[in-house]
């Protein structure tokens, strides 16, 4: 359990720690010398069990509400502390209302100096401080009158610490490790150190990590928790960690940054979170207002644009994203403090809920309705919720790293409410009638695709996709045709889709019209009729021989080279033939166009669309005015048959690229 104080200056926190544990937290020379706390301190307190609970002592004074604020990340547990000379000051009230935005629920407080004053007074005080709690958080928790001089109630507020620590908390499935920085510093003859309390997973020796959101990589070569040099450390411990790394020593390392897993380290500028302006602010927080952010151990500036009102009252809760002023790490469900841009106080704080915002349409009404379905707390249900309104899935990969967990999908993977499709590094969720939905628009688009060019093989992913599914990215659509071909939806003939059993179709004017093409064509093997000629032998325009030339290719008839010049593809192993036997005879085992062109009888353009064509399916490569063979790629054209993906495949130009009006 992670405990930790706050108050107001000189109210006798650090006192109460070093009663309760033995160990002074003070530390720095000049905290000794004027006997106030001016950074953080930390102190442990172990059980009869074995184990540890941990103390952050962090300071009172109004100056250094940002090390308070640093310190208060990952605590589970307050220790509020208000001294029976002067009862709650202004610290008390501040710090009680950062306790409250952070969400710390759990706690008691302590009466300190209690030698110093009349049993009266005692009396009074700790009716001011049940008062002062009754708004917050913290209502109704006990209250202990102590001495750290006399030693007067400290053992029963620590009996009281101990039982409470033993109540262990739920704490949410994490994948990654990931602590915040609140110290970092060099050891002479062990190397940087950097302490902090680890927000999720768990660290070891020899695990590499990455400090955010620099980028630097570091290595982990030992651990200590409580000065004890441990094998692992895990979520809700204070780590000390020993890094090593080539670039420790040359970037600054501080207060603020990240210590985590490589697959969180994802920097951004702007965070979707949810924000409550405090009570007591006297006016209302207005959209682009410029305000100090504590978020982790970082401080920074910030503007918070309001989502969806035009400002928020004191008291009020809503959707703000926050511009930083620099990059940040931050995940979903962090919690975060906002105080004036002077420092001089606190007026709000709040959770992040979306860590990645677009920078573009952050107000639109789909975009704000999304934001509050997957705010919610319990994976599976923000994730159904924001399935039930994205037709076009959800980024799951975007989703786990953004709660750094997987339990959500996989919960509803496991129900059955969830299909996921993948391609490459794009992993998309959909729900079940999204995905029904998904399938027949597919589909019905494929279908329609068919009757109107029957003679196509198959159809480009890219032309479907802009009939079917125009709003979803190119990745994500070649994820979803991945998924629906597994499931044989839908077929894949090289780099086009088709409907299953779908074949080229032609009529019976089409097939004669093809007796003439292939008669002409075979006449000239290695010098074909151009487009012009083929449309004057068959009486019909340009156009129409074109379309008609490009199905009898799509069907694997033909291939056609360069734009308009169509070649039998039993054809194509003859001139392969010929580039080997070439090569043969050459020196040096190249090509020259002018010796290809002779040897088959062509033009010299016809020449050259045949040698790019093999340039581009790799069997040569171009050198001058000449070509080297790859010859095991040659090999496969110099065969008596053709390779049976011979008719899927197409020159630039190609059938495959067929555009839809």
């Amino acid at each position: 359990m992670i405990v930790g104080t706050s108050g107001h200056i000189d109210h006798g926190k650090t006192a109460l720690v070093r009663a309760l544990t033995g160990i002074d937290p003070d530390r720095l020379p000049e905290e000794k010398r004027r006997g106030i706390t001016i950074d953080l301190g930390f102190a442990h307190l172990r059980t009869e069990s074995g184990e540890a609970i941990s103390f952050v002592d962090v300071p009172g004074h109004e100056r250094l509400i940002h090390n308070m604020v640093a310190g208060s990340t990952g605590l589970d547990y307050a220790l509020l502390v208000v001294a029976a000379d002067d009862g709650p000051m202004s610290q008390t009230h501040e710090h009680l209302v950062i306790l409250d935005l952070l969400g710390i629920s759990r706690g008691v407080v302590a009466i300190s100096k209690i030698d110093l004053v009349p049993p009266g007074r005692v009396a009074a005080v700790i009716e001011e401080v049940r008062e002062l709690l009754a708004a917050s958080r913290l209502a109704g928790a006990d209250l202990f009158p102590v001495s750290a001089r006399s030693g007067a109630g400290i053992d029963e507020l620590k009996a009281r610490l101990v039982r409470d620590s033993q109540i262990v908390l739920p704490r949410p499935h994490t994948r990654f490790f990931r602590m915040p920085i609140d110290r970092s510093f060099t050891v002479h003859g062990v190397g940087r150190i950097v302490t902090g309390t680890v927000m999720a997973g768990s660290v070891a020796p020899g695990d590499a990590l990455t400090i955010s959101p620099a980028g630097i990589e570091a290595r982990v070569r030992g651990l200590h928790v409580h000065g004890r040099s441990v094998s692992s450390a895990s979520t809700g411990e204070r780590c000390a960690v020993n890094l090593a790394g080539p670039r420790l020593q040359k970037q600054a390392i501080e207060r603020g940054q990240w210590l985590l897993h490589p697959a969180l380290n994802v920097p951004t500028d702007r965070i979707d979170v949810r924000l409550h302006v405090a009570s007591s602010e006297r006016k209302p927080l207005e959209h682009w207002t410029m305000a100090t952010l504590h978020i982790g151990a970082a401080r920074l500036d910030a503007f918070a644009a309001m989502l969806d009102r035009p400002a928020l009252l004191p008291g009020e809760t809503g959707l703000v994203q926050l511009v930083a002023s620099r990059p940040i790490a931050a995940l979903h469900g962090d919690r975060f403090i906002l105080r004036d841009h002077a420092a001089r106080r606190t007026i709000a704080g709040g959770w992040v809920l979306d860590p990645w915002p677009p920078h573009r349409g952050r107000r639109r009404p789909e975009r704000l309705a999304r934001l509050r379905a997957g705010e919610a707390d319990d994976e599976a249900e923000a994730l159904a919720g924001l399935l039930e309104m994205s037709p076009d899935g959800v980024d799951l990969a975007a989703f786990t790293r953004a709660r750094n967990s997987s339990a959500g999908p996989d919960r509803l993977t496991a129900e059955g409410r969830l299909v996921t499709v993948s391609q490459g590094g794009v992993q998309r969720g959909f729900g079940p009638a999204a995905w029904t939905e998904v399938r027949r628009q597919v589909t019905a688009r494929l279908i329609e695709l068919h009757d109107r060019f029957p003679q196509m093989r198959g159809f480009a992913p890219e032309v479907v996709r802009s009939l079917a599914l125009p709003d979803s990215g190119g990745e994500v659509f070649r994820a979803i045709v991945s998924a629906l071909a597994s499931e044989n939806t839908i077929e894949l003939d090289g780099n086009l889709i088709r409907m299953p059993g779908m074949r080229p179709r032609f009529t019976s004017a089409d097939e004669e019209s093809w007796a003439l093409i292939a008669s002409a064509i075979a006449c000239r093997p290695f010098d074909p009729p151009s487009l012009r000629e083929h449309a004057a032998q068959l009486g019909i325009s340009e156009a129409r021989a074109n379309t008609l030339l490009r199905g009898f290719a799509n069907a694997g008839r033909l291939m056609q080279l360069g734009g308009r010049t169509f070649f039998l593809t039993t054809d194509l192993p003859k001139l392969a033939k010929v580039l080997e036997r070439l090569a043969l005879q050459s020196r040096d085992a190249e090509v020259a166009t002018s010796a290809f062109r002779d040897a088959i009888g062509a033009s010299r353009r016809k020449a050259i669309e045949i040698l790019e064509f093999f340039d581009s399916i790799g069997a040569t490569v171009r050198r001058g005015n000449g070509r080297s063979l790859h010859r095991d790629r040659l090999a496969r054209w110099v065969a008596a048959d053709l390779p049976e993906d011979q008719g899927k495949r197409s020159a630039p130009g190609g059938a495959a690229g067929l555009q839809i009006q």
